[in-house]
């Protein structure tokens, strides 16, 4: 029978020290999920918050670090004995497609997938170190954006070694390849050891979430939480084992790694989406029928609370600017009443004075007998109309707090041991416990 040769693609012909790039993320608490542990960690950038002093970082609360496969988007490696660099393409399905770092994608090749051979898949999901025993340190950077030859340029010699350090992973890939070579009749060493931000591939269900062996009693704990980086986090469950087969057939005198990069943005997104997580959950809490009286008698969420207050609170803005335009359209009307009411004294006046059955008695004021008052009196009258066409601040407000209050009076609300007041008080609670969670994340 004639042998199958071997398809070759630039998705699947990875040879040599084989590694398989992941990242560091947020996930919710779950026991069914993998929590970063030496010698992996997350760390502040060594020039950044911590003054130099790098930190292992740790989450409280609702939330774990754990590592998850690549984004989609773009890995390069630099060789930094050789003075090589080497781009990747990352596929939505975390796969690594090889390219001249500063060739341009055409975007049909993006979504390329891995062919069917055996073992293929599973190669798709990491890049190789070719002659892995003479080389030396290798750097590991993602980046949603394709580099520029300029950036390109920046990371690359003795000179570019700050900004390596600042944008991407170091690993001793020669180093590696040594610890981790095949003895005769012995499979390559592939356990945890102790290279910083790196593990064998043996530990790859231990050490990323989506290769995590789930116990059926904890599978559904946090299996609504959808992150917007990547696939669902449980998606290769139970397939680390041909992960493992894979790289040994294809590289067989090494033991392949997994190493670990940081990936700011994704765990910016993850945890954006991790709080809406843990709010929608707060949220679809269940409220009894009864559970707060009678204030409402049939069983629903504090969502619908929620939106019962919003609509509360739409209510009393409403009502708010009804009665801001009474109380104007009051003061407005009276203006009116008194200015009119000026007049026609100033008209009543000038009839008395010219009228000669009256010529006789006691001359008044200087302006009784004129039908315009003088300049002091006029501007007077037209003060205290401008003050009676513009109500105080208070004014309105006192107005709106007493429309408001006559309202509430005559339902449940405005009883300080109500249902209203007492759901208030639990969700206050409730989402306080939730902002803790996120104050210490």
């Amino acid at each position: 029978m004639a042998s199958v040769t071997e398809p070759v693609c630039s998705l699947c012909d990875k040879r040599g020290l084989l590694i398989m790039p992941v990242r560091y993320a947020i996930v919710p608490h779950d026991p069914g999920l993998p929590v970063v542990s030496a010698p992996l960690m997350v760390e502040d950038a060594a020039d950044s918050v911590g003054k130099g002093k790098r930190q292992d970082l740790q989450l409280k609360g609702g939330a774990i670090y754990t590592t998850r496969l690549m984004r989609s988007g773009y890995l390069y490696v630099y060789d930094e004995k050789r003075d090589r660099m080497d781009g990747y393409w990352v596929t939505r399905d975390g796969n690594f497609m090889s390219f001249p770092p500063e060739a341009t994608i055409p975007e049909q090749a993006k979504s390329a997938t891995p062919c069917d051979f055996v073992g293929h898949k599973e190669l798709a999901g990491c890049i190789a170190i070719s002659d892995a025993e003479h080389a030396g340190i290798v750097w590991l950077g993602f980046s949603d954006v394709q580099w520029t030859s300029a950036v390109i340029k920046a990371h690359k010699g003795e000179t570019g070694k700050t900004q390596r350090k600042l944008h991407m992973r170091s690993f001793d890939a020669g180093a590696w390849a040594k610890a981790h070579k095949a003895l005769p009749g012995l499979p390559a060493s592939s356990g945890r050891g102790n290279v910083p931000h790196a593990v064998g591939i043996g530990a790859l269900d231990t050490t990323v979430a989506e290769y995590a062996q789930v116990a059926k009693g904890a599978q559904n704990r946090s299996a609504s939480f959808v992150a917007p980086t990547g696939s669902n986090y449980r998606a290769r469950a139970g397939a680390a084992s041909a992960v493992l087969e894979a790289c040994a057939r294809r590289s067989p005198r090494f033991g392949a790694a997994v190493v670990a990069v940081d990936d700011p943005s994704g765990i910016t997104q993850d945890l954006a989406a991790l709080i809406q997580w843990h709010l929608d959950r707060l949220l679809d809490t269940p409220a009894p029928s009864g559970k707060f009286g009678n204030g409402y008698g049939y069983a629903t969420t504090y969502r619908n609370l929620v939106a019962l207050d919003a609509s509360l609170q739409a209510l009393k803005t409403s009502n708010d600017e009804k009665v801001k335009l009474q109380v104007f359209a009051t003061a407005e009307g009276l203006a009116d009443y008194m200015k009119v009411s000026y007049e026609e004294a100033r008209e009543i006046r000038a009839s008395v004075a010219t009228d000669p059955a009256l010529a006789n008695r006691p001359t008044g004021p200087a302006s009784f007998g004129s039908s315009r008052p003088a300049a002091a009196e006029l501007a007077r009258q037209q003060a205290y109309d401008q003050l009676m066409r513009n109500p105080s601040p208070a004014t309105v407000r006192k107005a709106q707090e007493s429309s408001w209050s006559e309202y509430l009076g005559r339902t449940v609300i405005s009883q300080p041991d109500g249902p209203y007041r007492n759901w208030q008080k639990e969700f206050a609670n409730a989402s306080e416990l939730v902002r803790r969670d996120y104050r210490t994340w």
